[in-house]
């Protein structure tokens, strides 16, 4: 199989991928004041990310990008965050026209602290990976892409994988979010090959992440669009 003309669709799952540049620790050997904290550890300065640049990062340049669907819900019980992600997906569809959002929402959960016994009010997320997984489905059999390229490490998404690969000749890859794992969903994945050599499911590195940036600040199209002051 060879490299020349291929379409590649790209499936963001947000919410994944921004709970790993939220919580992963920053690998490193080298010490640290004590008055540092463990936020100093976490990946949160790279959430300014251009999505179709790290699409760009996965594919050859005889590739064609056909589509990058992004897929998220809106914290709307925390107004900052909410309007952090809303210029994070601004700035990412005045930069690309092939970038798409697919929103999913979030829903109250109550719960009981098994310490204290009291209840507790939370949010869950709801939908978003059987949006995704039902859209990369939908794509390959509308003959959408040839390579599919899913951004996530839930294992709730080897099934879609599997049954793509069961169902059509399409191929389905992987980029997992830096310091996550995913046994479950690389074993349903499949990039082609390259000459006789695979190509690896692509991990995720602070060095792409930073090859990945949006500008701080920048205009398009009359539009001006700001990194959010926290993530720096």
């Amino acid at each position: 199989m060879t490299q020349n003309g291929l379409r590649y669709a790209f499936y963001i799952d947000g919410i994944n991928l921004h709970y790993a540049l939220n919580n992963c620790k920053r690998e490193s050997s080298i010490p640290r004041p004590k008055q540092y904290s463990e936020y100093d550890y976490f990946y949160r300065k790279y959430r300014w990310l251009d999505f179709y640049e790290l699409a760009n990062k996965a594919v050859y340049k005889s590739d064609t990008i056909v589509c990058i669907k992004y897929f998220t819900a809106s914290p709307d019980w925390k107004p900052q965050a909410r309007d952090d992600q809303r210029e994070l997906i601004r700035a990412n569809r005045y930069k690309s026209d092939k970038f798409s959002v697919i929103q999913g929402s979030f829903v109250d959960k109550d719960s009981i602290c098994d310490h204290c016994k009291r209840e507790l009010k939370s949010h869950e997320e709801k939908g978003t990976d059987v949006e995704l997984g039902l859209q990369l489905l939908l794509d390959a059999q509308k003959d959408i892409y040839d390579i599919g390229v899913v951004i996530s490490a839930d294992s709730d998404l080897a099934p879609a994988l599997r049954f793509v690969h069961e169902e059509t000749e399409k191929k389905v890859g992987v980029i997992i979010p830096i310091g996550r794992r995913a046994g479950a969903l690389l074993k349903k994945a499949k990039f082609p090959l390259k000459g006789n050599e695979p190509i690896p499911v692509i991990n995720m590195t602070e060095a792409l992440l930073k090859k990945c940036q949006l500008p701080d600040s920048f205009s398009i199209k009359g539009q001006t669009f700001s990194r959010p002051h926290d993530w720096v």
